[in-house]
């Protein structure tokens, strides 16, 4: 497995994807305005990565 980390700052407008098999988690949310998380599998039909998950 991969033993580096990473912590992504959120901004407005941005949209975070990555492989299902790359373990993640997010931490709480105490801001005063809206979080908004999607949970999706998606798979690639056409293009250099067809096939992959």
């Amino acid at each position: 497995g991969f033993a580096r980390s990473l912590l992504i700052d959120p901004e407005p407008g941005k949209m975070i994807l990555f492989p299902s098999w790359m373990e993640h988690a997010v931490h709480p949310f105490y801001g005063t305005g809206q979080r908004i998380s999607i949970a999706a599998n998606i798979k690639v039909t056409g293009g250099r990565h067809a096939g992959s998950e």
